[in-house]
Formats: C-alpha cells, sequence, structure tokens
C-alpha cells in the first residue's frame, strides 16, 4: 500500500509538469461549466440544439442540451486515462509520460475550442 505523499508525487511530478496538471484541470472545469451554464439556460424545455455545423450542409447533428456532457466527459476520460499511464510509464519513460499529460491537454483545449463553435452556432 503506498503513501499519499508517495502518491501525490508520482501524479503531480516535478517542474512545470505540475502547471500543465493544473491548467488541465482547469480547462477540463470550464469545459464542464459551459454545457451547464451556457447551454442550459438558453434550451427550451425537449428543444433540440445544433450540436455540429457543417458548411457545406449547415446543422448535420441536433440533440438535447445535455447530449453536450459526452464531449467534457471524453476529455475527462482521456485525462484520467493519460495520467494513469504516465504515472505506470515514468518510471521507464519519462518523455511518454510527459507526451501523454501534453496529448490530455490539448484534448481538453480542443474541446474548449468545440464548445466555442457550438455556443457560435446556438446564438
Amino acid at each position: 500500500m503506498m503513501r499519499w505523499q508517495t502518491t501525490m508525487a508520482r501524479v503531480f511530478p516535478h517542474g512545470g509538469w505540475r502547471w500543465i496538471f493544473v491548467g488541465n484541470g482547469l480547462l477540463l472545469a470550464l469545459a464542464w461549466a459551459v454545457p451547464f451554464f451556457w447551454l442550459a439556460p438558453r434550451a427550451e424545455p425537449g428543444a433540440l440544439i445544433p450540436l455540429h455545423y457543417n458548411v457545406h450542409l449547415g446543422v448535420d447533428y441536433a440533440a438535447r442540451w445535455f447530449v453536450a456532457l459526452w464531449i467534457p466527459a471524453f476529455a475527462t476520460a482521456v485525462f484520467a486515462a493519460n495520467t494513469v499511464i504516465g504515472m505506470r510509464v515514468r518510471s521507464f519513460s519519462a518523455t511518454l509520460d510527459h507526451i501523454l499529460r501534453a496529448g490530455a491537454l490539448t484534448v481538453a483545449f480542443l474541446v474548449l475550442i468545440a464548445f466555442f463553435f457550438i455556443l457560435v452556432a446556438n446564438a
């Protein structure tokens, strides 16, 4: 059984990678806030909102507002999986750990960009 200090040292690596972990958490918190504070209040009960817009066809995917929760759920799952895998591989490959954590940050950033365009489509 590991002590909590050892676990925290494995989750929060030394150096600038702590800030990437914290930044990823902040981006995910913002990604979870968007559907609850911007999409839900604007959606009428039972109404469909556009979740994907295609330049050639227009809105090609619409659903109720809570379907938009799958987007931050995916980013959170990527973050959790990459963190766990990164903790496991750090002992033999610190570079792979850094790539996994940077990849999770990239996914969180892309989710925020996706929500920006969803908000534009719903404006």
